[in-house]
């Protein structure tokens, strides 16, 4: 229960328990031990890891012991704020140690959760037939992948298209990563590009579009130059500690990845024939979801010009309008029993969006620092307001206008990491990015800077001209 009489302070933070339960179902009280703790999750990876610094003068890993066969416990939270984080991870490794003093030792216990070392252990071979994706990747989850280890549900956004899969004796992450690739929203038919991750709530099998598209959870804005007067203090919650621009673009990347230009060659070996599908990003970009309303390249860029073939890759598909048996000479050729030609890969369909979709999220790309907020998680859509670089009085109470102004400055949380150091901070560190600008940059920083050259080559040919005279 949250004491009603508590207020809020920036960075502080409310560990309810944190401990160790062994493999004879004993548990140990780490108050008093643990020098400080980080807790990772990210929309790239299948689940939430952690790490705990342990200063130990009782001998902790022979006494206990800590063999690699524990758990590690923690439940803790924001002060004033009604969600708190419960959380166990297996104690998977023992790192950093080091001898402290005589008789102490000081180490970093890294920690995954259950569901990962479940993973370790188990292979799926297993044929599927005549199954929607959402449909298997919930299956696998259930029979090889969900943990007895709390009780973390696993929401699956709806795919369409049934499939015939064999998963050849796979790891099951490998097998969901996979299914990833072959599975077509039914929602975003034509920009799917799924993810599947653990937050601290659930485990998430979804697209990028699927989040992108959610409403903003939280606006931050920078503590030292706020240019909102509403904000009020510098302590308050929405307050960014620091900032770090990770990527703000990289052309070659862009190209490399597939956001400027790709093409998919895809060959039928039914029908003995191939044909090529290009994503060019000045046509292709309405087909995406984005979070800004302008797009990362000008009208007239030069980049325009391509024609696909920054990134390419090849394929074996159905070239047909539906499936072989719906082909009046294939139909007593390719009968359910022949599951793999029945329901025959498509995603050449949907390919060349998700190609750019992917190496769109990570275009532009900030690190922030907020006060530790337990509420975060990789997933959210926030918004983010970030002071224009200009000491032009013009521009000095403005939001920076690629980034967003008030009430479009979305980003993604792809990363949350929080941390807390004994007698410190509890600090809640995010990557965010964005994939597209909210306004195009105006031209009117260069037509001045245009105008001044101009003057000057006016003037030189003055000079030259008088003294030639």
């Amino acid at each position: 229960m949250i004491n009603e009489q508590e207020t809020y302070r920036p960075g502080g933070i409310r560990i309810n328990s944190i401990g160790l339960i062994n493999y004879n179902n004993e548990a140990f009280d780490l108050r008093t031990f643990v020098q400080g703790f980080n807790v990772y999750e990210d929309i790239f990876t299948p689940t939430m890891s952690a790490d705990v610094t342990i200063v130990d003068a009782v001998g902790l890993v022979e006494r206990f012991p800590i063999i690699g066969d524990e758990v590690f416990f923690i439940d803790f939270q924001t002060p004033t704020f009604e969600k708190n984080l419960r959380l166990q991870f297996d104690v998977v490794k023992i790192g950093n140690h080091k001898k402290l003093g005589e008789r102490g030792d000081f180490y970093t216990l890294h920690c995954v959760s259950r569901e990962y070392t479940k993973n370790l252990s188990g292979m799926v071979d297993k044929a599927y037939s005549g199954y929607y994706i959402s449909d298997i990747v919930s299956n696998v989850f259930r029979d090889y992948i969900k943990s007895d280890l709390g009780d973390k549900q696993l929401s699956v956004e709806n795919t369409i298209g049934k499939h015939a899969i064999v998963a050849p004796t796979t790891k099951p992450f490998e097998f969901i990563n996979f299914l990833a690739s072959e599975a077509r929203s039914e929602t975003y038919p034509n920009d799917s590009c799924y993810l599947f991750y653990e937050d601290h709530d659930q485990y998430n099998f979804t697209t990028i579009a699927s989040l992108i598209n959610q409403e903003p959870v939280e606006s931050y804005y920078d503590a030292i130059q706020n240019v909102d007067e509403t904000l009020g203090a510098s302590a308050s919650s929405q307050a960014i500690k620091s900032i770090d621009y990770l990527t703000q673009f990289d052309v070659i990347k862009q190209h490399e990845r597939g956001l400027i230009d790709n093409n998919a060659l895809v060959v039928d070996t039914i029908f003995k024939k191939s044909q090529t599908f290009t994503f060019l990003y000045d046509d292709g970009y309405d087909k995406l979801n984005h979070l800004g309303d302008n797009k990362v390249r000008p009208s007239n860029s030069r980049f325009n010009n391509n024609i696909g073939e920054s990134h390419s890759r090849y394929f074996v598909g159905n070239l047909s309008d539906g499936n072989y048996y719906q082909e009046s000479y294939l139909d007593k050729r390719c009968t359910p029993i022949d599951g793999l030609a029945y329901y025959p890969s498509q995603r050449y369909r949907f390919i060349n969006n998700k190609i750019a979709t992917m190496a769109a999220v990570n275009n532009i790309a900030i690190h922030i620092d907020i006060p530790g907020n337990t509420d975060r998680k990789a997933g959210d859509v926030i918004q983010l307001y970030i002071p224009q670089s200009s000491d032009d009085s013009e521009y000095r109470n403005t939001y920076n206008k690629l980034f967003g102004q008030k009430g479009n400055a979305k980003f993604l949380v792809v990363r949350v990491k929080h941390s807390y150091t004994t007698g410190g901070e509890f600090i809640t560190s995010m990557k965010v990015t964005k994939d597209n600008y909210s306004s195009f940059p105006s031209t009117e920083l260069s037509e001045v800077v245009g105008l001044w050259v101009i003057m000057i080559i006016l003037e030189w040919v003055n000079l030259f001209g008088s003294l030639v005279l």
